[in-house]
């Protein structure tokens, strides 16, 4: 396997994975032969799904502002599934995942995010995942 720019971009989404779940790349919750990605792509089939990935230290509670951190981890777990891309090519640069990361304080990078996402990705993801 080459190593180049496109395989340091997928393992910096399996980074993100980590700290979005709280787990490590492989683990035997995940099944035999399943890594991290594999298991996040299954869980978010269902609506119940995305909850089960998030790791529970860092869901937001009703003390913290729910809304803002839920967005946050959503954009986390996209650009994370963007980096993940099976096809090198279709993952983004890393000055494009900055970019993702850093303009997202605004409402609209939000949803053009979640279109160049969606685009990008070519794969059925879960409504709720999208459209934050």
């Amino acid at each position: 396997m080459k190593v180049d720019e496109k395989s340091d971009i997928y393992s910096f989404g399996v980074v993100l994975l980590e700290l979005v779940t709280g787990r490590r790349p492989f683990e035997p919750e995940f099944g035999e032969a399943i890594d991290i990605a594999q298991w996040v792509r299954m869980k978010l089939q269902s609506k119940e799904g995305l909850m089960e990935v998030i790791d529970p230290r860092i869901k937001p509670d009703s003390n913290r502002e729910p809304n803002v951190i839920m967005t946050q981890i959503m954009l986390v777990l996209k650009v994370a599934l963007h980096c993940l891309a099976e096809l090198p090519m279709q993952r983004p640069t890393m000055r494009e995942v900055l970019q993702m990361l850093t303009n997202s304080s605004s409402p609209s990078s939000s949803s053009s995010l979640s279109s160049s996402f969606s685009k990008k990705m070519c794969i059925d993801s879960p409504p709720d995942l999208i459209s934050i």
